[in-house]
């Protein structure tokens, strides 16, 4: 049994009939055309053209600024064209020397860091002479960063040993104090 049509030009009379996509249009009567859209207002003036000079000589250039000279340029070495290459003002800034902000801050850090192993040391050594002693070890390098806050050129440092106070008071001091006071 064969479930095509033997012919596929002959019709299925099972399917319903479809007319063609490529059918002419049948033609309606014509559109009226649209209206002309009205014309719409421009939103500034027009611009006036701007005056023209009268003829005659041109006006003689101004001298330059700061009496530098005017023309040709000599030369500089390695100058492409024979002009020369601008190298800024003469007397710029001498070059920085010391450690910048950042350096100061590591050193600070290293130095904060000595400094509060000497006071944990000192700490743990003053304990058996009361609870004030050792406390005022562990301020000892509080005092040494706020005294280097002092002078601009150890500022920096001054910052990276309160860093390393505070630091060490929330993790290690905090604790221990605790510990030793049975809290």
């Amino acid at each position: 049994m064969n479930s095509t049509p033997e012919d596929p030009s002959e019709p299925d009379p099972a399917q319903p009939q479809t007319p063609p996509a490529h059918a002419p249009a049948v033609p309606g009567p014509p559109s009226p055309p649209e209206p002309p859209a009205p014309p719409v207002p421009p939103l500034a003036p027009p611009l006036t053209p701007a005056p023209v000079p009268p003829p005659g000589p041109v006006a003689p250039a101004a001298p330059s600024p700061g009496g530098l000279a005017t023309g040709p340029y000599p030369a500089a070495p390695g100058a492409p064209g024979g002009y020369a290459a601008y190298v800024g003002p003469a007397g710029g800034p001498p070059p920085r020397t010391g450690l910048s902000f950042g350096a100061g801050i590591g050193v600070g850090t290293a130095v904060g860091c000595g400094s509060m192993l000497i006071a944990l040391v000192l700490f743990f050594s003053l304990a058996n002479l009361g609870t004030a002693f050792s406390i005022g070890a562990l301020v000892l390098p509080l005092i040494l960063g706020a005294v280097l806050l002092i002078w601009a050129k150890t500022r920096a440092i001054g910052v990276g040993v309160l860093i390393i106070s505070a630091a060490a008071w929330l993790i290690v001091i905090g604790p221990c104090l605790g510990l030793l006071n049975g809290a």
